[in-house]
């Protein structure tokens, strides 16, 4: 067994001209191991520095573990077009309550307005990271990929290439959602209400993804 590496391409030090090339970088982030004492663009940067900081905070922490209970208690299986925004989410419960671990919908409003709170919190404690991350998606979304994949653990370079390239889909998307909330907020387009309900709904669809991705991954290593 040996553990699955996630490598990130030299390209991603440079940003992209426009989101196809984004999306190749993205994708062909197998080349080099990610080195956090490395210097530039490495651990030692300020994005990055903001990254880990903000990743390990009890404030995160928090809001991720409540966004996975979630999710967990979701038990979505649709399509993830039909739950892109809160409204249609909650609807989706509704209409699949029987199939889902909430007890009722009351239960459900109530835990997503505990993710939507923690959501708040994190992002007003954590204001100066979120404030640099429309400046830095590549650099993000390569954070992010490789901390979804760091401690997978497989010689089967097929479905490690098929996990890959699923969580980079996700990763891809959320990241693509962040940017254009956060990009909102700053103009002064978006209140801080709807970016925040933005994040969260991001946050929640970039779970259920990485689920499936997950599902797809462990059948694989079964056939």
């Amino acid at each position: 067994m040996r553990k699955l590496i996630l490598l990130c391409s030299i390209a991603f030090f440079f940003s992209c001209s426009n989101e196809n090339e984004y999306h190749e970088q993205l994708n062909s982030a197998d080349q080099i191991t990610v080195n956090k004492n490395e210097t530039g663009r490495g651990i030692d940067s300020d994005f990055d520095n903001s990254f880990y900081n903000h990743e390990n905070s009890p404030t995160f922490i928090e809001f991720n573990t409540k966004t996975k209970a979630f999710v967990s208690k979701m038990k979505f299986n649709g399509n993830i077009e039909t739950i892109k925004t809160k409204d249609a989410m909650l609807s989706w419960i509704s209409a699949h309550l029987s199939a889902t671990d909430f007890s009722s919908m009351n239960e459900a409003t109530q835990q997503w307005a505990q993710v939507e709170n923690l959501c708040r919190i994190n992002m007003n404690t954590h204001m100066a990271f979120f404030e640099k991350i429309p400046a830095n998606r590549l650099r993000f979304a390569e954070l992010v990929l490789y901390e979804s994949v760091k401690d997978i653990i497989t010689n089967n370079t097929t479905c490690k290439d098929e996990l890959n390239a699923c969580n980079s889909d996700s990763v891809d998307e959320y990241t693509g959602a962040m940017q254009g909330a956060l990009e909102d907020y700053f103009s002064g387009s978006a209140s801080s209400t709807t970016t925040n309900n933005r994040m969260a709904n991001a946050r929640v669809i970039y779970q259920i993804n990485l689920n499936l991705c997950m599902d797809q991954y462990e059948n694989c290593l079964l056939r």
